[in-house]
């Protein structure tokens, strides 16, 4: 059992190998585990996160988050209007390697 989820219902969980990514219920989204490419999402980033953090995003500001994924290096979120992506981007995320 996860302790710092214990007050939520979670509706979906993503694994990958070295992180974990939680949805509520109500949107919410946690991520809790290594964050040696910033795949956890969270700012300033970590090392690591020992127990979930919830994710901040001016970006998510007012949309719901609807689902969640994770990869080995990266973490993938999708709304109704848009998928939002972070973590190492070896050309997988969708964004440009400038």
């Amino acid at each position: 059992m996860v302790e710092g989820l214990m007050s939520h219902h979670c509706s979906q969980v993503a694994a990958a190998k070295d992180h974990t990514v939680v949805l509520t219920e109500e949107g919410y989204v946690y991520t809790f585990g290594l964050n040696s490419f910033h795949q956890l999402g969270l700012a300033p980033p970590p090392a690591s996160a020992h127990v979930p953090k919830q994710v901040f995003s001016k970006t998510l500001r007012g949309r719901t988050v609807i689902g969640v994924a994770a990869g080995r290096f990266h973490t993938v979120l999708w709304t109704r209007e848009a998928v939002y992506t972070m973590g190492l981007n070896g050309g997988q995320l969708g964004k440009s390697q400038q």
